[in-house]
């Protein structure tokens, strides 16, 4: 099953639940990191992959987190990022829908220069979290690798057959997807990456 690969081009608006994407849009191939047997060797190279100076992402999806706003959550905190401070007389972010959560992590993703997303644990999420990190993919042009630490689920078989596609199982061929290219450079943005005072940021 190593690096098996579809050639298949998205169809209808399956997986377009975010953005307006025509049939036409051509994704990123999305690559699948198949580890039954949850080896803890794939989430070590996984974690190793969270390269930000170099545009490469890794999430670690919240446990048993059942909606898509708190994906989407888990993508703007691994981004360095956070959402908009809440409004000073309602006490509710103005930002605190799925949508609008899924935009800002999009639109930081794209200032960031963000140009790999790994998300692991792929194999407890559910079709519609598999749908807006394809979209996600699709607008941000980001190469999207989902670790499965067991089987892929059912009901995502259908959606991941219409998009480009490779599937990996073993630890030399996972090694080589997350390394990091010799030579590469770091992106301009990456002293913005950390943060040195505190959130929610107090009186003073």
């Amino acid at each position: 099953m190593t690096a098996a690969v579809s050639s298949a081009r998205p169809g209808g608006n399956a997986h377009t639940t975010l953005f307006a994407l025509s049939g036409d849009t051509v994704l990123e191939p999305v690559t699948v990191v198949v580890n039954p047997d949850d080896d803890p060797q794939f989430m070590r190279m996984a974690f190793a992959a969270h390269q930000p100076c170099f545009g490469h992402i890794t999430v670690h999806p919240t446990p048993l987190a059942g909606e898509t706003i708190h994906l989407a959550h888990d993508l703007i905190r691994s981004l360095g990022k956070h959402l908009p401070l809440p409004d000073q007389y309602s006490g509710r972010s103005r930002f605190a829908n799925t949508t609008d959560s899924w935009h800002i992590a999009a639109a930081w993703s794209l200032a960031l220069g963000i140009n790999r997303l790994t998300v692991c644990r792929a194999h407890l999420l559910r079709l519609p979290k598999w749908r807006r990190l394809f979209a996600l993919s699709a607008c941000t042009r980001t190469r999207l690798t989902l670790l499965c630490n067991g089987p892929i689920p059912q009901e995502a078989l259908p959606l991941l057959d219409s998009v480009p596609h490779r599937i990996l199982d073993r630890p030399d061929t996972a090694a080589d997807h997350w390394r990091t290219p010799a030579g590469l450079q770091e992106l301009d943005c990456h002293p913005r990456w950390q943060h040195h005072a505190a959130f929610p940021p107090g009186d003073d």
